[in-house]
This record gives C-alpha cells, structure tokens and sequence, in this order.
C-alpha cells in the first residue's frame, strides 16, 4: 500500500484554520528527552553531554542521589515587549529533568561538572570493579 506524505495535511487545514496562518508553533515547554545527551566512556571516566543552549550555569542544577544521576534546568521565556505581536515562537522554554542510574563502579564522590559554550559536561570517575579473591586456608601446622 502506498501512503501519500501530504494526504493528512487538507484535513488539517479544516480542522485547524490557524494551521494557515502559520500559528500552530505555540511556546509548549520543553519536549520529553530534552536536553540532547550524549554519554560515553572514555580513560576510566563516564562522561554525560548535555547540549544547553540559552541556559545559564545558575539555571541547571545537578545532584546525585542513590547512585542516580539527575541534571535538571528551567530556562526562562525570551523577554518581549509587552505589545509584541508573535507570529511564531520556534524558541524553547521551560523546565527539564534527566535522571540516569549509574553503574556500581562509578565513585560519586568524584564528580567534575563543566559548563561551556552551551555544553555541560559531567564526569564521574571509575573504580576498577571488585574481583574476587581467593583466600589461603591456615591449618595448624603453618
């Protein structure tokens, strides 16, 4: 079966006669999954990316808590003029909260945060993981 792209778009336009005007990109807050992430290993450090345009270092906060990670911001509406008329608004505002569970070995006492150029950085260092021993068994003659 072959589906035209365009096929729902007439009956959009009936049932939402702003579509035509071009206001249907309203301010909605912040989508699910915001901020883009990228998370990595690299020399024994577990590195989280979070592209933050906009954001200032005051408006995001970090807290680890029961070995899960939580990166949390509210970035504020742009201000305008008061008599402004918008016609489209493509700029992103609101509040966001990620939360990751880290893995066992990372040391939590151990976190480095970095925030440049839009990009937040959050390091948390490694520990080798535990590995079994073996125990030698002293007998009374040793």
């Amino acid at each position: 079966m072959m589906y035209r792209t365009n096929s729902l778009l007439p009956g959009l336009r009936t049932l939402m006669p702003e579509f035509e005007a071009g206001f249907l990109l309203k301010p909605t807050g912040l989508v699910a999954g915001f901020p883009d992430i990228d998370c990595y290993t690299e020399a024994g450090t577990l590195v989280f990316r979070a592209e933050l345009p906009g954001f200032d270092t005051d408006d995001v906060e970090i807290d680890v808590h029961e070995n899960v990670l939580t990166l949390r911001g509210t970035k504020k509406v742009a201000e305008r003029l008061e008599d402004a008329q918008v016609h489209f608004s493509e700029i992103r505002s609101g509040s966001f909260e990620r939360r990751f569970t880290l893995p066992e070995n990372v040391d939590t006492d151990e976190i480095q945060a970095v925030f440049r150029n839009g990009v937040l950085s959050v390091r948390l260092r490694m520990v080798p993981e535990s590995q079994p021993k073996k125990v030698r068994i002293l007998t009374e003659q040793d």
